[in-house]
């Protein structure tokens, strides 16, 4: 289910509870919220995130999962990245460039010995009409999240996920294809960086998308893509940042 539909569904609920006029402010908002370059829209929402994590709080050195709702809906992330202990700080429709705006938060309040960030797509889409970036736009804006984890906590790793190709954002593949080429480049010249393709093995053999690992809306993984990225994501963090011995 995209973004859009999911918080769309939540304001019918509310609708049905509380009248129009509360689920139709709602479903406003979220459409603006999704519309916007702005980091501040995501406020509220982190700002949830955090009360519910101050009940279970996470302790420092372990590995932070942050990014848009790739990470956001992998419900099973704690119990597949066993017995790493990891932390999911994604936020549904979130771009890139807001991810730099709250990084402090997310990622360096948690002092992780690792970092995994799965982003941009949403920034190469233009999600709603909001600002289309470029393929060239993403490299520098991951290397402000970057400059800002390592001026706090220099030898932590931090792991780029490589985009996946949705059959339903067929139009901004080549994009996609030139993000991930320019962004592997740039781990490559840090020992503290790493990219990780997940691309490659999410493709047929003829580079075509494969259909049996995304939701409905040809955007969003299912429970078979999300194993997927378990199969090659948890053995390079068991290898690379392993949990420190006791």
């Amino acid at each position: 289910m995209t973004s859009v539909a999911a918080e769309t569904v939540a304001a019918v609920k509310v609708l049905l509870r509380w009248g129009g006029g509360v689920a139709l402010a709602w479903l406003i908002w979220v459409v603006y919220r999704l519309r916007s370059d702005r980091a501040w829209v995501w406020w509220p929402t982190l700002s949830w995130m955090r009360w519910t994590q101050r009940r279970m709080p996470f302790a420092p050195g372990g590995i932070v999962f942050a990014g848009s709702s790739s990470i956001r809906y992998w419900q099973s992330l704690v119990s597949d990245m066993s017995p790493l202990r990891v932390l999911g700080q994604g936020f549904g429709g979130s771009k890139l460039s807001q991810l730099v705006a709250w990084t402090d938060r997310l990622i360096i309040s948690h002092q992780p010995r690792a970092v995994v960030i799965y982003s941009g797509e949403n920034d190469l889409a233009g999600v709603l009409g909001s600002q289309r970036r470029t393929a060239e736009d993403l490299p520098p804006l991951f290397e402000q999240i970057c400059r800002q984890v390592h001026s706090r906590l220099p030898e932590t790793r931090i792991y780029w996920v490589s985009m996946k190709k949705p059959p339903a954002r067929r139009e901004i593949w080549s994009e996609i294809d030139r993000a991930n080429e320019l962004l592997s480049a740039y781990c490559a010249g840090d020992s503290r960086l790493g990219a990780i393709d997940v691309l490659t093995p999410m493709c047929d053999a003829w580079g075509e998308p494969r259909s049996d690992l995304y939701e409905w809306d040809g955007i969003h993984l299912n429970q078979s893509g999300y194993a997927l990225w378990t199969d090659i994501i948890r053995p390079r963090l068991l290898a690379e940042s392993p949990e420190p011995a006791a």
